[in-house]
């Protein structure tokens, strides 16, 4: 169940199952929004693929992300962002910044050893951090070695602009029709930082007020 080769498409499958039971009940959405992994069941709601390929894609992703070294960890700041980003250039060619939750909670992730650096600085910077129970160390340089085979594989799917307003965690804006239709776009979203906050920003200022998760 830990190996994110079953955990992902588990995750996208009870995602999907929920937001169809909101539906058959009758509260649908006026716009959608994924953090990582969500973000395809955020697109399947969106009609940007359907639900049998999302699941492909899906279980490709686990698959490829599953023959990665498991020498990763996955640990979450307090702290101004910038202030972790300048923490974390040192060590660009290993760790990244993987997501950012909200303004003073930023995701950090990469190789074992250089997160425990990283962690120890921004501890003396007066920024405590906690790492999460994850596989892999997901949106970090670790991942390149799969980016090229999973866009390669995302070519063979038709892929729709959005039916439904979807934020793009990936931007953290509205998606364009043709942001999502692309193998490219979908390898961007393993590798860039969640920005989970800025959609947050993004729907809140559009006039959505009212979040079911």
């Amino acid at each position: 169940m830990h190996q994110t080769r079953f955990t992902q498409p588990l995750l996208y499958a009870l995602e999907l199952a929920l937001a169809e039971v909101w539906q058959r009940w009758g509260v649908r959405p006026a716009a959608v929004m994924g953090h990582s992994l969500g973000e395809f069941s955020a697109a399947g709601v969106a009609g940007v693929f359907s639900e049998s390929d999302g699941m492909r894609l899906v279980t490709e992703r686990g698959r490829l992300m599953q023959t990665l070294p498991a020498e990763g960890k996955y640990v979450i700041v307090t702290g101004e962002l910038a202030d972790v980003a300048a923490t974390v250039r040192e060590f660009r060619a290993t760790v990244a910044i993987a997501g950012v939750n909200a303004p003073d909670l930023t995701v950090v992730s990469g190789r074992a050893a250089d997160i425990d650096r990283v962690v120890a600085s921004c501890t003396v910077r007066g920024m405590p951090s906690r790492e999460l129970p994850v596989s892999l160390p997901f949106h970090s340089p670790l991942m390149d070695p799969i980016l090229a085979p999973f866009e390669n594989f995302c070519g063979a799917f038709q892929l729709h602009p959005p039916r439904t307003p979807w934020v793009s965690t990936v931007t953290g804006m509205f998606a364009e029709a043709n942001t999502a239709t692309v193998p490219a776009y979908w390898r961007r979203q393993i590798r860039e930082p969640v920005r989970f906050w800025m959609g947050m920003t993004t729907l809140a200022e559009a006039g959505h007020h009212l979040f079911l998760e």
